[in-house]
Formats: structure tokens, C-alpha cells, sequence
């Protein structure tokens, strides 16, 4: 069981530390801006996860306005 379960997952390198650390981080981050958006639920959850996204990369993305 564990070797196949280790053939299947990726190495635990930087590169996959990295790419943990930014799918936390967005996804809590978009859980944050969902569950605070004033009035409730103004914001819906995809483009809570698209703003977040765009802002953890940078890409200047934004489809919200006020």
C-alpha cells in the first residue's frame, strides 16, 4: 500500500512546497474575502477564488467592482 500510494504522489521537493503554499493560501484566502463580503454574499465564491488568484499571482486580473 504505501509503495503505490508513493508512486502516485509527487516528490516532496521546493516545487511542491510551492505549489501547496499557493493553493492554501488562495483558497483560504478566497474563503476569508467570501465569508466578509458586505452585504452577505455579495461576492460569489468563484470569483472570490479568481480575485484571489489573480491577486496571489499577479496577473491584475479584476471582474469585482465595488
Amino acid at each position: 500500500m504505501g509503495r503505490a500510494l508513493m508512486a502516485v504522489l509527487p516528490p516532496f521537493n521546493f516545487l511542491t512546497l510551492h505549489y501547496i503554499y499557493f493553493i492554501a493560501t488562495c483558497l483560504g484566502s478566497s474563503v476569508v474575502l467570501y465569508l466578509t463580503s458586505t452585504p452577505w454574499q455579495s461576492v460569489a465564491y468563484v470569483d472570490a477564488v479568481f480575485l484571489c488568484v489573480s491577486a496571489m499571482t499577479g496577473a491584475g486580473l479584476n471582474t469585482v467592482c465595488c
